[in-house]
């Protein structure tokens, strides 16, 4: 308990009501690095908020508005602050969520650096839960009182590789359809914070979907399960999915020896943490999940016996739009998510050309632009996960492509960012036309070719942008 001690060091002192609960004693007694401080004291909170605002320079926020709960971050820790729900300490923690959180010190006692054993307060099970391994609910009313518990309990089993006990197993799947009265905000947090680990355990996410919570966030999902598909794979859409997530953590340990020279830049932008603050790596495997949601409601047995899913992609993007607007994704996220659903076929289309046309490279990249990384290990886990007929040989060629894709993007090269040699008001000074689509259609072509080295100077783009002009021609996909 040292350790804990010596982290908050410099904290001020709120007071002798001021209690330290849940995950920070959790980890510190798993061994485990502490990103957060759970904060439990007498209503109204006011004083305490101030206090730490002061302390930390930074504005405190709501983050659950049916327990008033703050929470300011600062420094990589995030600090949560809420009222004390109950008479006194140990009336509290037997109405919050899961044994193992169950636990509190004085924070007094904390910052004294005298605190021993004795000193911390728990439900009866709490560390011989986390001794075993066990995740159990203190009991299903404070399930029912917060539904998002039921989802933060996969989250926290994956996070501390603990088993959910039977009767909590089966209070998920009975309340499982309360999932929907918690805020929607909430539950995207809590999502992505589970698919932000550093191993996601698909044995949860089946255990998700067996109990329906992941019907919940996503109910088109549920149609994947027993969808066959065709000759290209052996499993059908949503063990494809399952296998396919595993894939991904399984390129992050262990990269292809083709594209063990950009790893550093592929973890680099698994680990960045664009606007709305999920990590890309999160993003990538919602991406995942849903990269073939739209299957079920696109396939076609034609009548040779072929089973076909043309226009997946697209359908995908269309079925969970409604999602993301109901669990509040941030604009960048959802554009993000949608565009690796939409884009997820681009890298299998492509990679029958050997090498790879300097065209088809840029239009990668000008696709995806900084999801082109990312898209790659999408791609490579997708197709991992499809052993059909000709699976190897079509991992190969997709290895072939990505290292071809990626040493471009890594080196900015002139094909993945080719120069402009003409602007949009060049052209339109030279064809005398206004604005307009066809503007955007010859600046489009002109960047294909000038990546393709069909053209590198002002003179050779006009002459370009003429003949484009006199047929008529634009840039494709």
């Amino acid at each position: 308990m040292q350790v804990l001690a010596q982290q908050l060091v410099g904290l001020p002192d709120p007071g002798p009501d001021c209690w330290l609960v849940g995950g920070a004693l959790r980890d510190t007694w798993l061994g485990r690095p502490i990103r957060d401080l759970d904060l439990v004291v007498p209503d109204p909170i006011d004083s305490v908020v101030k206090l730490l605002e002061r302390h930390t320079g930074h504005q405190a926020f709501t983050v659950n508005q049916r327990f008033a709960s703050s929470r300011i971050v600062t420094g990589g820790l995030e600090i949560d602050i809420t009222p004390m729900h109950a008479a006194d300490i140990r009336t509290d923690l037997l109405r919050r969520d899961y044994t193992v959180n169950a636990i509190a010190i004085p924070l007094r006692t904390v910052l004294s650096g005298t605190m021993t054993a004795n000193d911390i307060l728990s439900v009866p099970d709490s560390f011989r839960d986390l001794a075993g391994g066990w995740l159990r609910m203190i009991s299903e009313e404070n399930l029912q009182e917060d539904p998002l518990r039921l989802l933060r309990g996969f989250r926290l089993a994956a996070q501390l590789g603990l088993k959910p006990e039977p009767e909590t197993l089966a209070a998920w799947k009975r309340n499982a359809a309360l999932l929907d009265n918690s805020s929607g905000e909430r539950q995207r947090e809590e999502l992505l914070r589970w698919f932000g680990l550093p191993r996601l355990e698909t044995e949860l996410i089946q255990l998700a979907a067996d109990c329906g919570v992941l019907w919940q966030l996503f109910p088109a999902l549920r149609d994947s399960v027993g969808c066959v598909q065709n000759h290209y794979h052996h499993l059908d859409v949503w063990q494809h999915t399952m296998m396919a997530l595993g894939k991904l953590d399984e390129l992050l340990q262990n990269f292809p020896d083709e594209l063990m020279d950009y790893r550093e830049e592929f973890i680099s932008a698994m680990d960045s943490v664009p606007e709305g603050g999920a990590s890309v790596l999160s993003l990538t495997r919602l991406s995942l999940l849903l990269h073939d949601v739209g299957k079920p409601a696109t396939r076609r047995e034609e009548e040779d016996g072929y089973v076909s899913f043309i226009g997946h992609q697209k359908t995908g993007v269309e079925l969970v739009a409604g999602d993301f607007m109901r669990l509040r994704f941030s604009g960048a996220q959802q554009d993000f998510v949608k565009r690796m659903i939409h884009e997820h076929l681009r890298l299998g289309f492509y990679c029958a050309n050997e090498p790879l046309p300097a065209k088809l490279i840029y239009r990668f990249i000008r696709s995806l632009g900084e999801a082109s990384l990312p898209q790659l290990l999408h791609s490579l886990a997708d197709c991992s996960a499809a052993l059909g007929s000709d699976s190897e040989e079509s991992l190969r060629r997709h290895i072939s492509a990505a290292r071809q894709i990626a040493d471009n993007y890594v080196n900015d090269s002139a094909v993945a960012r080719p120069p402009v040699l003409l602007d949009g008001n060049a052209i339109m000074r030279l064809l005398d036309i206004r604005p307009g689509p066809f503007i955007g259609r010859c600046k489009k072509a002109m960047l294909e070719a000038t990546a393709e080295g069909l053209i590198s100077t002002e003179h050779e783009a006009r002459e370009f942008i003429l003949e484009l002009a006199r047929t008529g021609r634009g840039g494709s996909d």
